[in-house]
């Protein structure tokens, strides 16, 4: 359930201790706007999720994992076999229970080193371990209803296995990490694994 330090076949996969993951609020102007919130008026706010919300995704070559669940209930899964996705995600995961209403947001993932307190802006990075690429799965009705009666949003966020995971690529080596992947992806990030950032 912790997220993989190496993204090289050929170096050991270590693992990264996770004691919870912590989440931004309202830091992405226009998904805040979807939801019907002001990003000028209200500042970003954080949540967390739990270490069992966790999920490492299983990244390689086209394969099939026995391990995977088959459920026709389930998300993620499946196997492209073009050129142009030989690197597949195979890792699925159970539909939650509990809501009809499921949404996804793809988030960067900060993974935090070392811990600390009053570290000065300029100093922060140097407690960053890497990061990765994840996903925040948020059970909507029931987040829709906590906020009607101003209640947490728990039930809604911080569920088992509702948080997916890459491997985390350490800071080194992020800079020729994104002139690999991010022109493939075309995806833009807000997230962060002992710290982990999502727009709710």
């Amino acid at each position: 359930r912790q997220p993989q330090s190496s993204s090289s076949s050929s170096q050991p996969q270590l693992q990264f201790p996770v004691h919870r993951i912590y989440c931004v609020g309202r830091n992405y102007a226009d998904h805040a706007i979807e939801m019907g919130g002001h990003p000028d008026r209200e500042a970003p706010f954080f949540f967390t999720k739990p270490a069992t919300g966790l999920v490492v995704v299983v990244c390689g070559d086209n394969h099939n994992d026995d391990n995977n669940n088959n459920d026709t209930n389930s998300m993620g899964g499946g196997n492209d076999n073009t050129d142009n996705n030989k690197h597949v995600i195979s890792t699925k995961i159970p539909y939650p229970l509990a809501t009809n209403n499921l949404h996804h947001e793809i988030e960067l993932v900060v993974a935090v080193g070392r811990g600390g307190a009053n570290i000065a802006t300029e100093q922060a990075h140097h407690s960053i371990y890497g990061y990765a690429v994840g996903v925040d799965l948020t059970r909507r009705d029931l987040q829709a209803k906590a906020k009607h009666a101003r209640r947490p949003w728990d039930s809604a966020k911080a569920f088992d296995r509702s948080a997916p995971c890459s491997a985390i690529v350490p800071h080194d080596d992020w800079r020729e990490a994104q002139t690999l992947l991010v022109p493939q992806s075309g995806l833009s990030s807000s997230h962060s694994a002992s710290s982990s950032s999502s727009s709710s």
